[in-house]
């Protein structure tokens, strides 16, 4: 005879009053809340893509449990049988939906799915697609306009300069930030053990050697249609953000060897003018375009 088919019951977990779901990734163990909770869901941390039911929370595989051993009881014992959600889900907000919302809602351009994730960078949990340009686009503008009114006030010479000394710094920082987001599913591609151990050990905080590895593995081009003399400008500044940090801004024998900056004396101090940080702007920009198209076109 045919094996029968295997009992099941239907159990409905509701979502709260926006429509929420909680959420916790099978692999990487983080917790977010979504609208999606149909078919697959990619995780907008580490970017895994599982069955929906793969990313049940603790508190919902509880409540499904006790749902089941409540509907088998009523059903022997012809009672009515009643849950308590406190006893079952410790009153766990994650499960109550009455929680704080996560460090940042956003909603994909491409599906229009929402999520609240720790964090900014995502991947959308419906169709997988980065909301990575999104937010560097937000920040750069932000970095920008921030540049134009300090540009414009009249303040001391010591506070100018730190001022372009920290936006060097920022523009740098939303670069490595941007690469490690995407990074995390490069290192999911298909690769013999010794690369994707070099794929998880790059650094953008080393951007020149990151882009010559991201265009040797995978054709992602992040200096594409920029100068060779903007170029050596972006690692200029790189050297100098580096000594600013790590030196107090006093030239070393290592800034002279990498910097490529011929101006500059050993034991000087480096200074940055607001010519440096208003071109470095629009290359950065130029950069981060580069380094999603790229990412789009192998992904």
């Amino acid at each position: 005879m045919p094996p029968y088919p295997k009992p099941s019951l239907l159990a409905w977990i509701l979502s709260d009053d926006s429509g929420m779901w909680g959420r916790r990734c099978p692999i990487c163990g983080t917790y977010f809340r979504t609208n999606h909770v149909m078919e697959n869901t990619a995780c907008p941390y580490c970017g895994n893509v599982s069955n929906s039911l793969s990313f049940i929370t603790e508190a919902q595989g509880r409540y499904v449990t006790a749902f089941c051993n409540a509907y088998i009881e009523a059903s022997n014992t012809k009672a009515t049988v009643a849950i308590d959600l406190d006893s079952v889900t410790d009153s766990k907000p994650e499960w109550s939906y009455s929680e704080e919302r996560q460090q940042f809602h956003f909603k994909c351009k491409n599906c229009h799915t929402e999520a609240d994730i720790l964090g900014e960078y995502g991947w959308c949990p419906k169709c997988g697609k980065s909301n990575g340009r999104e937010i560097i686009e937000d920040k750069l503008k932000q970095l920008e306009e921030a540049f134009e009114r300090a540009d414009k006030n009249r303040i001391e010479r010591a506070e100018r300069d730190q001022q372009w000394e920290e936006m060097n710094s920022k523009c740098f920082s939303l670069f490595e930030a941007l690469g490690r987001h995407l990074q995390t599913v490069l290192v999911m591609f298909p690769a013999v053990p010794s690369r994707k151990k070099e794929v998880q050990n790059l650094s953008f905080q080393r951007l020149i050697e990151a882009s010559e590895s991201l265009e040797q593995w995978y054709g992602i081009r992040v200096f594409e249609n920029i100068s060779p003399d903007d170029k050596g400008f972006v690692n200029l500044m790189l050297n100098k953000r580096h000594i600013i940090e790590h030196n107090g801004g006093k030239v070393d024998e290592k800034y002279l060897k990498q910097s490529g900056d011929t101006k500059a004396k050993l034991h000087q101090r480096i200074k940055i003018g607001s010519n440096h940080v208003r071109h470095l702007l629009v290359v950065i920009r130029k950069m981060t375009t580069n380094l999603l198209d790229g990412f789009e076109s192998v992904k």
